[in-house]
C-alpha cells in the first residue's frame, strides 16, 4: 500500500516545540463523530512548503549547524527519548547486535538523527523511512546514508539476515483515519518488536476524535487527530505479542476543550516466543 493513501491528512508533528512554548497555545477541539467531519472543520497545510522547510532544517543539522530538528522547527540542544532508546537496544541485543528499524511516517529522518548518537554500541543499523512520494525522492536523492533509507511502502523495505525488524510509530497514528487498520496491516510483515511513541492516550474505552489547531505564531493550520485509547491498543497486540514496557512522553499532559484529560505515552510490544 503506498504511503501517499496511508498518510493522507498526516500534518506537520508540532507537540515538541507546543510544549515549549506551554500548553495554552495549542487547542484539542473535541465531539466529532466521523474523519469527514473533522475533515472538513480542518484546513491542514500546505504540503510543499512544509518539505521545503523539513529539508532546510535536516540539512543544517547534517551540517552541524544545529543539534535537532523535529517537522522544521531546529533546536541548539536535542531532547533525547532515552525509553525510545533503550528499547531499540533491547530489540538490537535480541537480534545478534543488529538493529532493523522501520520508521513508519518518519520524514527525512529526524528520528534517526536523534538516536544514533546513543547507538554506538549497535553492531549494525538498517533505518528505513516509509514516506510519502515526495519525501522519499528528496530523502533518496540528498539524505540516505550507509545506514538510512527512504521506502514508499512496507513492500519495498528489505529484511536483514536476522530477520527482525522493529516498528517505530512516532507521533503518526493518531493522524491516520484508521489506525487500528494500519497497526493491524503493518504488524502483520515480519515484525518483533512495535513501539508506539508519542501517541495521546486516555485510559477508557473508545477512542476520541478532535481537530487539533496550532497557533498562528507556528504556522496555524488544523487538522484531525484521535486521542486513543489504551485499553482498545492493547487488544491489537493478542498472543504471542506481551507489553514489555510503557513509558510517558516529553511531550506530557492536555486537556480537549470538551474536559477529556490525556497524556502522550509511548508502548513497547514484543513477540513472546513462550507464549
Amino acid at each position: 500500500m503506498n504511503a501517499t493513501y496511508i498518510k493522507e491528512w498526516l500534518p506537520p508533528k508540532l507537540i515538541p516545540i507546543l510544549r515549549r512554548f506551554g500548553h495554552q497555545s495549542l487547542r484539542f477541539e473535541g465531539g466529532y463523530s466521523s474523519w469527514d467531519a473533522a475533515v472538513s472543520s480542518s484546513n491542514g497545510y500546505s504540503q510543499s512548503d512544509i518539505l521545503s522547510q523539513v529539508a532546510c532544517a535536516t540539512r543544517r543539522v547534517i551540517a552541524g549547524e544545529v543539534a535537532y530538528d523535529r517537522d522544521g522547527f531546529v533546536f541548539e540542544d536535542v531532547d533525547y527519548s532515552y525509553p525510545l532508546v533503550s528499547m531499540l537496544m533491547h530489540a538490537a541485543l535480541l537480534n545478534a547486535g543488529k538493529l532493523n528499524v522501520i520508521d513508519f511516517g518518519g520524514a527525512l529522518g529526524s528520528t534517526y538523527r536523534q538516536c544514533l548518537p546513543l547507538l554506538g554500541s549497535v553492531r549494525q543499523i538498517f533505518w528505513q523511512v516509509i514516506e510519502q512520494e515526495h519525501y522519499v525522492d528528496l530523502g533518496k536523492s540528498e539524505f540516505e546514508d550507509h545506514c538510512l533509507s527512504f521506502h514508499k511502502g512496507l513492500e519495498d523495505t528489505t529484511v536483514d539476515a536476522g530477520g527482525k525488524r522493529v516498528l517505530l510509530l512516532s507521533s503518526v497514528i493518531q493522524y491516520l483515519r484508521y489506525p487500528e487498520a494500519e497497526i493491524r496491516r503493518l504488524i502483520d510483515c515480519g515484525i518483533s518488536h512495535v513501539i508506539i511513541d508519542r501517541t495521546p492516550m486516555h485510559d477508557v474505552l473508545g477512542h476520541k476524535l478532535c481537530v487539533q489547531r496550532i497557533p498562528k505564531k507556528l504556522g496555524g493550520g488544523s487538522y484531525p487527530c484521535w486521542i486513543l485509547s489504551k485499553p482498545e491498543i492493547l487488544k491489537l497486540f493478542p498472543r504471542p505479542w506481551k507489553l514489555l514496557a510503557e513509558f510517558p512522553c516529553l511531550d506530557g499532559r492536555w486537556r480537549s476543550d470538551d474536559g477529556l484529560n490525556f497524556e502522550y505515552r509511548g508502548l513497547c510490544f514484543v513477540i513472546d516466543k513462550n507464549a
